[in-house]
């Protein structure tokens, strides 16, 4: 008779562990804990866990990485926090291109007087562009045209656009190179 041959025989010398995700208990050779095998029972449960999926119930809220609040509506779908509480404030569903701004700009907050309802996107550029009387009117090095910049940005400010910048930049390296 030979060796024993094939998973069946073998002896298991290592030791168990729990899946940090669904909590099934596991048998694990030293040599799969050593190469830091054995925190999850599957590929899936260690999927889940990295992507941070948790049992979800109506109502259950997380904080994602950007900041922003979400909370569980049901039927796999969810919906960020400061858009539902801005709906009920207002009485009805927002329309998809209406913004939220969050005036203290803390992402988390999502009191009553910390939201602002924005029509789109171009309104709410506009509110974090400074308003007219914040604006400074400049003219242009390179053409000569008069265009404005936010006060913070008229120090590195000297062209009215890239098509006038980058020749400008290209014809300052040459002068330097000769």
């Amino acid at each position: 008779m030979g060796r024993p041959t094939g998973s069946k025989n073998k002896i298991l010398t290592g030791s168990e562990r729990t899946c940090e995700q669904c909590g099934t208990v596991r048998q694990y050779q030293p040599n799969q804990i050593k190469r830091g095998e054995g925190r999850f029972c599957s590929q899936k449960c260690h999927y889940d866990s990295v992507r941070g999926k948790r049992k979800k119930e109506h109502g259950a809220i997380w904080v994602r990485p950007d900041g922003y609040i979400e909370v569980y509506i049901g039927l796999g779908k969810s919906e960020l926090q400061h858009r539902l509480v801005m709906a009920e404030t207002l009485g009805r569903a927002l329309l998809p291109r209406e913004i939220v701004h969050h005036l203290n700009h803390d992402r988390a907050d999502n009191r009553p007087e910390n939201r602002a309802s924005m029509a789109n996107h171009s309104v709410h550029g506009q509110h974090h562009g400074g308003r007219p009387s914040e604006r400074i009117k400049l003219i242009c090095q390179a053409c000569g045209t008069e265009y404005e910049r936010k006060q913070s940005k008229i120090a590195e400010s000297k062209f009215c656009s890239n098509a006038c910048r980058i020749p400008a930049m290209r014809a300052a390296k040459q002068v330097q190179r000769e």
